[in-house]
C-alpha cells in the first residue's frame, strides 16, 4: 500500500464483495428459481424469556425492532463503479484455496450498474423501527427485482442480520430492564401516576459502554438503541446521531464527570473535587469518581462535607461514585453516610430518599448485581429509586449477539411464482417460515400474526413497511421509514411495548401446513423433534 492510499481513510469494500464467501461466489451454485426470484426473511427464534442470557429479567416474548436504517443508510445509498466491479473481479481471481477461482458473475454486475444505476436491485420490507415483535415473526423481508438479480438478495444477509439482530437484542434487553425498574418504581410509590413512574425508572440506567465496543459504527448502533428506552448516555456518538435523526432535539444526556485521569493530574483529591464543583455550578450534578486513593476516606471526609454545604443552600447533587471494591459494600457505605448527615427525606412509605449526596455504580454492573443493590437497599429502608443510578456498560454490549435470540436470515420463496420452501432442521427451533409473508397487527393476540401474503380472511393490518426499493429513481428508492424522527422511535418502544401482549399466536395454519407438507415429503414429522 501506498502512502497517499492509506492517508484516504477506511478501505472501502465494493458492495459486490460486501458479504460471505459462499454469497458473494453464489451465482455459480444456485439453482434457476432462486436465480431468477428470491424472497428472504430475518426471523428472531429464541423468545428472551428463554435465552440463557435474559431470562432473569427478560419475563416474556416482546422484543423491540432496531437497527434497519442504519444499515441501510451505511451499506445501500452509495451505487457500485464500473472500477469497483474491475477490482472485485482482480480480487476475486486469487481468493481461493485450492481447485481454481471462486466464480464472480461479472454480468450480474454490470447489469446492476446499466439497469439500475448501480444500486442493488432489491427491495426490504419491515417493521417500523422501536416496534413490538415476536419470536418466529419475521420483522425483515428481502425480495430481489427483476430477472436473474435473486442472489443479490442473499448477498446483503452479513451486514443486515448482523446489524439488526445485535441492535434489536439491545433495544430489546433495555426495554425489558425499563420495565422491572418501572416495577421498583411502582413498588415504592403505589401513587404515582404513570408518567412519574416512567421518568423515575427511565433515570435508573446510564449507557457507560462506548469503550466497550470495537468500532464505532458498533458505539453508534447500539448507543441509539439504548437511547430507546434510557435518556442518560455518555455514547455521545449516539447521542449526537440520534440528536440529528431528531431534528437536532435533545435526546441523551449527561452530566459533568470526573476521570481517574483529572483526579490523578490534580494537585489534590480536594481540588479535583473542588474544580468539578465550580464548573458545574451551585445548583449543578456533577459525578465524583471516588475511589483513586481511598473510596471511603474520599467519602467521609470530601463528598459528605461538600454535599452538606449544598444542602444549606439547597442547590446542587453530589454524586458519588466507586469504581472498584465491592459493589454493594460501596453503595451502602454512601448511602448510611448520607442518612448520617441528615442528607435525606423520609418519604410517604417510610423509605429514605437521597437528597444532596447520591451514587452511580458502574462497576461491572450487571442485572444480577443491580436488583442486589435495590433489593438491599428496600431491606435497609432506603427507596430503590430515589438514591442512585447505575452506569452499565461492558454487560450491555458484550450479552447482545446474533445467538442471543438465534436469529436468522433465511429464504422462503423461489422463481417468479414465489414458490414456498421451508429449511428443515434436527433442531425444532430452526425449522423455518416459508413465505412471501404479511405482519399483521390490530387483531388479537389469538389470531396468527404470519400469514402468507396470499392468505384472505384475517383481521388485521401488514405492519411491514418499504425501507428501500431498488428499482424507484433517485432518493426515492430509500422510503420514510428510513428518516423517521427519533422520538417516534423511542415512542414505539415504550408505548407499543406496554400495549402489546406478552405472548401471541405467530405462524398461522397455512404456514404450519406448508412446514408439515414439507416435513413429510422428507419423511419426517412433528414429533420427530425432542428439543
Amino acid at each position: 500500500m501506498k502512502l497517499e492510499d492509506f492517508v484516504k481513510g477506511r478501505i472501502e469494500v465494493p458492495t459486490c464483495l460486501d458479504g460471505d464467501a459462499y454469497t458473494v461466489a453464489g451465482e455459480a451454485l444456485v439453482s434457476e428459481k432462486p436465480k431468477q426470484k428470491s424472497v428472504y426473511g430475518v426471523a428472531f427464534r429464541t423468545s428472551p424469556k428463554d435465552a440463557p442470557e435474559l431470562k432473569d429479567f427478560c419475563y416474556d416474548d416482546r422484543m423491540v425492532f432496531f437497527g434497519l436504517s442504519d444499515y441501510i443508510r451505511t451499506h445501500l445509498t452509495k451505487p457500485i463503479t464500473t472500477e469497483q466491479v474491475d477490482a472485485a473481479e482482480k480480487f476475486m481471481s486469487s481468493a481461493h484455496a485450492f481447485g481454481g477461482a471462486l466464480n464472480f458473475d461479472r454480468m450480474i454486475w454490470d447489469r446492476v450498474i446499466s439497469e439500475y444505476d448501480g444500486y442493488l436491485p432489491i427491495k426490504i420490507e419491515a417493521l417500523p423501527e422501536g416496534s413490538t415483535f415476536y419470536p418466529n415473526e419475521i420483522p425483515v423481508q428481502v425480495t430481489s427485482l427483476d430477472k436473474g438479480f435473486g442472489e443479490i438478495a442473499a448477498l446483503v444477509e452479513a451486514h443486515l442480520l448482523g446489524m439488526v439482530s445485535v441492535a434489536s437484542t439491545r433495544a430489546t434487553m433495555e426495554r425489558h430492564l425499563l420495565e422491572r425498574m418501572k416495577e421498583y418504581a411502582r413498588e415504592d410509590d403505589l401513587d404515582a401516576t404513570d408518567s412519574d413512574i416512567l421518568f423515575r425508572a427511565q433515570l435508573m440506567v446510564h449507557d457507560f459502554g462506548m469503550r466497550s465496543s470495537s468500532v464505532a459504527e458498533e458505539s453508534e448502533v447500539l448507543g441509539k438503541a439504548h437511547l430507546l428506552s434510557f435518556p442518560g448516555t455518555d455514547t455521545f456518538s449516539a447521542a449526537y446521531q440520534a440528536w440529528v435523526q431528531n431534528d437536532y432535539q435533545r435526546v441523551g444526556s449527561s452530566v459533568l464527570a470526573l476521570a481517574h485521569r483529572t483526579v490523578q493530574g490534580a494537585e489534590t483529591q480536594r481540588a479535583a473535587f473542588q474544580k468539578i464543583r465550580s464548573a458545574a455550578g451551585a445548583g449543578g450534578i456533577a459525578s465524583y469518581v471516588a475511589d483513586c486513593y481511598d473510596f471511603h476516606a474520599a467519602t467521609r471526609d470530601e463528598l459528605v462535607p461538600m454535599a452538606i454545604e449544598a444542602s444549606k443552600t439547597d442547590k446542587g447533587i453530589i454524586v458519588d461514585r466507586p469504581d472498584s471494591g465491592d459493589y454493594l459494600e460501596n453503595v451502602m457505605f454512601v448511602l448510611d453516610s448520607a442518612r448520617d448527615a441528615g442528607l435525606y427525606t423520609t418519604q410517604k412509605n417510610g423509605r429514605l430518599a437521597m437528597t444532596h449526596l447520591r451514587y452511580i455504580q458502574g462497576d461491572s454492573m450487571n442485572w444480577k448485581k443491580m436488583k442486589k443493590v435495590l433489593d438491599t437497599q428496600i431491606e435497609r429502608g432506603y427507596s430503590p429509586v430515589n438514591c442512585g443510578i447505575f452506569g452499565v456498560g461492558g454487560w450491555m454490549r458484550n450479552t447482545p449477539t446474533r445467538d442471543t435470540l438465534s436469529v436468522a436470515y433465511k429464504l422462503m420463496a423461489k422463481g417468479d411464482e414465489e414458490e414456498p420452501v421451508v429449511k428443515l432442521s434436527d433442531t425444532r427451533i430452526k425449522i423455518s417460515v416459508s413465505g412471501p409473508v404479511e405482519v399483521l397487527r390490530g387483531q388479537g393476540a389469538d389470531e396468527p400474526s404470519v400469514v402468507m401474503q396470499y392468505e384472505r380472511g384475517h383481521n388485521g393490518i401488514n405492519a411491514l413497511q418499504v425501507y428501500y426499493d431498488g428499482s424507484a429513481g433517485g432518493m426515492e428508492k430509500f422510503k420514510e421509514p428510513c428518516i423517521e424522527k427519533f422520538s417516534l422511535l423511542q415512542y414505539r418502544a415504550i408505548h407499543e411495548f406496554d400495549q402489546s401482549p406478552a405472548t401471541r399466536c405467530v405462524l398461522s395454519e397455512e404456514i404450519i401446513r406448508i412446514q408439515n407438507e414439507t416435513m413429510a415429503k422428507h419423511g419426517r414429522e412433528i414429533r420427530d423433534y425432542t428439543y
